[in-house]
């Protein structure tokens, strides 16, 4: 019976073809390698002729080379072949070497391998393998061995273990002295190092250009685009120099030119960017510490914040948690040096704080990347940008000898800060606040409260011979507080005084507020008006050279409005001139002033009369309430009007004065309701009464206006007293006017 011939589909017939062709491609490259190796080397050796021929063959042979009575090296193989140009041919070959103490140091196999015994060189080919005594094995397809150099030497790609590490290059060069000095170069390297006992992601793995290994130092070095990786840490730089302990394991590393390391966990992260840095490993080859030189810059992040650290030199110590990198203490040092805060948003805008200088501790919450404590030293200088949340758009700078921050670690924002030693603090308005001058104060120490909720300063206590400048404003005080939310600056200790070239004011206790232009004063308060300022034009004193003192135990002043309000014993000086009130108000745009409550003044003197002897007497008045405006040159008094000129006096409900711009005299006068004019021996009443000081004339109306003279035992009364002569004539008119006068009678005035 014939069976039927299967019928294999087109694609499957395709795919052998294509498997038998590559399959057969492979062995024939391969045989081909393997058999040209010996040939190439052979052939590269001037004195090997490749015309050589077979003399002798030799099996299991067992060569042990000995010099002054101990053993160099040990030769064994299985096959030995012997050309007549003296080169051996050997099969499945094994090449120890000895130490000057016979003690092993290294072994080679090998499954083929050419021997030049005239130049001492060993050409190992086919599954080549060598063992060290530092437990270093390599494993290549060709390698050279110089015996006269104790150089292994292969350009092949070669992969190696120990028992801390394993890799990979391309080319390798093994020196082999006999003082136990090994050196290993490996080209186009890449290797892991490990923990005894490694778990997942705890081995560093580095690839380089070069790499050189000395086992007597145990020391590394690594060349060419290095990069130094575990898990998410990496380090990356040009050169890498480290040090390995008698295990093999990484104990100190440093990289130099572009260095940047980035360890990474979670939402945590840590990075340094600098010109050379060190790197101290744990037993557990965690990194316990960096030293990071030359234009560093080392960040530290996570949700809430971001720290960044600037300088010559900076050294973080660091502590494992939970298989991160957590710092636990960072020093900058060696010149400027700063700290830049930003909160977790990573937005430029939202930079919170920035601090410079000359040395920086920071102080890290154990476990976390939270700062707990920061301390700064030498020319300080602090920044505090504004936060979108903040009320107020103004930034400002600190500056001092000693600063120090301290954190809270759970919430990750700074709580509390100190300075000392000059400190000045300048808060410059921006925005829509620009239009505002740049505060500057000054002290000898500081401390400063910051808000948790907007992270930007709450309050500032300033003490120590505390000064204040805003433009032409100025203050100063023992101590000081503001604060930011209401934007009070509270001036306590000492003398508190604060002015500006209009003025000065000192009290026990002084209250400033900048941004709404206000300011406050409490207890003994004293203000000097210096001459020829809008606000002395708003006093009623006439002199223009002398200066204004003020004195009440309260001051409320409206900067921006150029009002202030006097309350409780006020008294308002010129000279020998005065106003005294339980309350009074200044308005200097309207150049006016009201008091009230008590109102006693003396502002003028009677005119001088040409040719009289005697002084200009002295004029005093009290009121309820007294209103001066300085346009008109006019005073008003009102409410139990007392008006005290020598032995005369003038009670009314009202007096309105218009007084001279340039010397304390009245020019003219008008009192009304209830007025009475009072002699030592005299009286005039009237509901409304005149005087005019050039004519010397006071004229008293009243429903009647009526005058007694007790001396002379006389009453008259009408419409209409007129007093002439300085007082010694008085005209009586009738309702009719002066046309029809009812009465006209001289009145002689005795002695006074």
């Amino acid at each position: 019976m014939k069976w039927p011939e299967p019928k294999w589909p087109i694609a499957v017939r395709l795919m052998a073809i294509a498997l038998f062709v590559t399959v057969g491609a492979a062995i024939f490259l391969s045989s081909w390698q393997q058999q040209g190796v010996l040939r190439r080397r052979s052939a590269e050796m001037k004195h090997a002729p490749l015309s050589a021929r077979l003399l002798s063959v030799s099996e299991h042979i067992r060569h042990l080379q000995v010099q002054g009575g101990r053993p160099l090296f040990l030769l064994t193989a299985a096959r030995d072949e012997i050309y007549d140009d003296g080169h051996h041919e050997l099969s499945d070959v094994s090449v120890t070497l000895y130490a000057a103490d016979a003690s092993e140091r290294a072994r080679i196999t090998a499954r083929r391998a050419i021997s030049y015994q005239t130049s001492g060189l060993i050409i190992f080919a086919t599954d080549v393998r060598v063992w060290t005594r530092e437990g270093l094995r390599f494993r290549t397809e060709e390698l050279r061995y110089d015996q006269a150099n104790e150089v292994l030497r292969t350009e092949r790609p070669v992969t190696f273990e120990h028992a801390r590490g394993w890799g990979e290059s391309q080319g390798a060069e093994v020196h082999l002295p006999h003082d136990r000095r090994n050196r290993v170069v490996l080209h186009a390297v890449r290797f892991a190092v490990a923990p005894k006992a490694p778990g997942p992601n705890e081995h560093w793995s580095v690839r380089a250009a070069a790499a050189t290994f000395e086992s007597e130092t145990l020391a590394l070095r690594l060349i060419g685009d290095v990069v130094l990786m575990r898990d998410t840490d990496t380090l990356r730089a040009d050169r890498l120099d480290g040090v390995l302990d008698r295990a093999h394991r990484i104990r100190q590393i440093t990289a130099d030119g572009n260095v940047r390391f980035h360890a990474r966990a979670e939402y945590r992260a840590v990075e340094i960017a600098s010109e050379s840095l060190t790197l101290v490993f744990t037993e557990r080859q965690d990194v316990s510490r960096a030293i990071a030189m030359g234009s560093v810059v080392a960040r530290f992040r996570d949700r809430a914040e971001e720290q960044e650290l600037r300088g010559p030199r900076v050294d973080i110590t660091f502590a494992a948690s939970h298989g991160a990198l957590a710092p636990r203490f960072a020093r900058a040092e060696g010149g400027r040096v700063s700290l830049t805060l930003r909160d977790g948003s990573r937005d430029r805008r939202a930079v919170e704080r920035q601090l410079e200088a000359n040395g920086l501790e920071a102080f890290f919450q154990t476990g976390t990347r939270a700062l707990q404590r920061l301390r700064a030293s030498g020319n300080v200088r602090m920044e505090i940008l504004p936060t979108p949340s903040a009320k107020t758009a103004e930034r400002t700078r600190i500056w001092a000898q000693e600063a120090e921050l301290m954190f809270d670690g759970e919430k990750d924002h700074v709580t509390t800060g100190r300075a000392s030693g000059d400190v000045r603090v300048e808060v410059e308005p921006m925005g829509a606040s620009a239009a505002h001058s740049r505060r500057v104060t000054m002290s000898a120490a500081l401390f400063v409260e910051f808000d948790p909720k907007t992270h930007g300063i709450a309050r500032l206590l300033q003490s120590g011979r505390f000064r204040y400048v805003e433009g032409e404003r100025y203050a100063e005080s023992e101590r000081a507080i503001y604060e930011a939310d209401s934007g009070w600056i509270r001036l306590r200790g000492g003398t508190p005084t604060v002015g500006d070239a209009r003025g000065r004011t000192r009290a026990e206790e002084v209250d400033v507020n900048p941004r709404e232009e206000r300011s406050v004063a409490r207890g003994r308060v004293v203000t000097t008006v210096l001459p020829r300022e809008a606000m002395a034009r708003a006093l009623p004193f006439a002199e223009r050279d002398a200066p204004i003192f003020i004195a009440a135990d309260r001051l409320e002043a409206d900067h921006r409005a150029r009002r202030a309000r006097y309350t409780g014993a006020v008294r308002a000086w010129q000279q020998d001139t005065y106003l005294a009130a339980e309350e009074l108000e200044l308005d200097e745009a309207e150049r006016t002033l009201v008091a009230r409550g008590r109102v006693r003044s003396f502002l003028f003197r009677t005119p001088r009369v040409a040719g009289a002897s005697a002084e200009a007497l002295p004029i005093f008045v009290s009121a309820a309430r007294l209103i001066y405006r300085e346009a008109e040159r006019k005073i008003v008094y009102e409410g139990e009007v007392s008006l005290q000129r020598g032995a005369q006096r003038l009670l009314a409900e009202s007096l309105t004065t218009f007084v001279s711009s340039d010397v304390a005299e009245i020019e003219r006068a008008l009192a009304e309701r209830k007025v009475i004019l009072k002699d030592p021996e005299r009286r005039a009443y009237a509901e409304r009464a005149t005087y005019d000081a050039a004519s010397e004339r006071i004229v008293l109306e009243g429903a009647p206006a009526r005058v007694e003279d007790d001396r002379q035992g006389v009453r008259q009364q009408g419409a209409r007293l007129t007093f002439l002569d300085r007082g010694d004539t008085v005209l009586v008119e009738g309702s009719e006017g002066a046309r029809r006068v009812k009465t006209v009678r001289t009145i002689p005035r005795g002695k006074q």
